[in-house]
């Protein structure tokens, strides 16, 4: 703003002097050829500042809307990652509970703790489908675990890039601030 008033100033030094037919020497000629050639270096050099402010500007606006869409990513990420760490915990639960109920019905797999032929039959049945459970709910858990450290890989993957992101935020603005902290003539 500061140069916009300085080069109306300027202007109205260089022009009024002109239109009410004072000096028309060689001397003054020169002085205004060299005032015009200022003036029009500062209008250039105005004319680029307001352009790099301007694509600065638009890359700001751009980014952040980059931001805001990462963000929403990571945000689809971790939840994810917290569904997944909850499937997890879950299937590692349901293990343990199948464990201990095979540990129970083979402490009960014994001539004196089941003595009847048909009833220790019957308990075999049942801890056979017992490791059957273990089995699955072992693959159960082996499933959650990989779905997690896909879904852990997933949210990293997305971080670094709103790390990224922001870095070059970061950058243009300090461009900007090295902008506006240059002397103006």
């Amino acid at each position: 703003m500061r140069r916009a008033w300085f080069l109306i100033l300027i202007l109205g030094l260089v022009f009024v002097p002109s239109t009410f037919g004072q000096s028309t020497s060689n001397d003054s000629h020169s002085t205004d050829s060299q005032t015009l050639q200022a003036l029009l270096q500062e209008v250039r050099q105005l004319r680029q500042d307001v352009r790099a402010v301007t694509v600065a500007s638009e890359r700001a606006q751009i980014l952040l809307a980059r931001l805001q869409a990462q963000q929403t990513a990571i945000d689809l990420a971790q939840k994810e990652l917290d569904n997944a760490r909850s499937q997890l915990d879950q299937a590692q639960k349901h293990q343990n509970g199948v464990e201990n109920q095979l540990a129970y019905y083979k402490d009960q797999d014994t001539e004196e703790r089941t003595p009847d032929s048909a009833a220790r039959q019957k308990l075999e049945d049942l801890l056979g489908r017992y490791k059957a459970s273990v089995d699955e709910a072992s693959a159960e858990v082996q499933d959650a675990q990989t779905k997690e450290m896909q879904a852990k890989q997933k949210f990293q993957t997305e971080q670094s890039k709103l790390d990224a992101l922001q870095d070059e935020l970061d950058r243009l603005d300090q461009s900007l601030k090295s902008l506006t902290s240059q002397p103006v003539n």
